[in-house]
């Protein structure tokens, strides 16, 4: 679901190259959207976030109540962690940025399809909010690895940007899945951004 055809011309070219995907609808406007998730019951909706965020979140709410059995990812500008964390309590089950590449894209659709329960994410680390929570406090230190988390890097990529040890790296992670009662990276981060209250201090 996108205003700019171009855009999604490209969007529908990149999924359809394989033949793994069938693009089976492609609408301008929320509006449009919605109704045709009402009628085509797509499993997967991209939708575009170029318009307010007010108008977004109705936009997704509106294509939910239509479709409740798709999954809509929505494809911004860039990655803001704000933005995503207030879709995601709207019912969104990704958010990526539109520099993703083609495989990234395939692999948030396939991750999307394959589980209700599952997000996938591409955001920018520096909109991650800073706060103080009472229960979970992160070190400067697991606030950064977060970040760099939250950014795609692997733990060796980390350990070499920060000049410390994988091993470091995993250590510092394991405290921050207990902080966050997280079950693995992503997960983390994914918790991070759907709290009620900001989990990061920068102390």
């Amino acid at each position: 679901m996108d205003d700019d055809l171009r855009w999604s011309g490209i969007i529908k070219d990149a999924l359809q190259k394989d033949g793994e995907f069938v693009v089976v609808g492609q609408a301008r406007s929320g509006l449009a959207g919605a109704a045709m998730a009402r009628e085509l019951r797509p499993r997967i909706v991209l939708m575009d976030a170029v318009i307010a965020a007010d108008e977004l979140t109705g936009g997704l709410s509106r294509i939910r109540d239509a479709s409740p059995s798709s999954q809509v990812i929505v494809l911004a500008e860039r990655g803001d962690a704000r933005l995503a964390r207030r879709l995601l309590r709207n019912g969104a089950r990704g958010y990526l940025a539109k520099e993703v590449t083609r495989l990234e894209l395939v692999l948030a659709i396939r991750s999307a399809g394959a589980s209700e329960q599952r997000i996938v994410l591409s955001i920018d680390p520096e909109s991650l909010p800073l706060g103080e929570a009472d229960d979970c406090q992160l070190s400067r230190r697991e606030d950064q690895i977060l970040r760099l988390v939250a950014g795609g890097l692997s733990n060796s990529q980390i350990a070499r940007k920060l000049s410390v040890t994988e091993g470091t790296v995993k250590q510092h992670l394991r405290k921050v899945f207990v902080k966050l009662n997280a079950v693995g990276r992503m997960d983390a981060v994914n918790k991070a951004l759907r709290s009620q209250v900001p989990l990061f201090v920068g102390a």
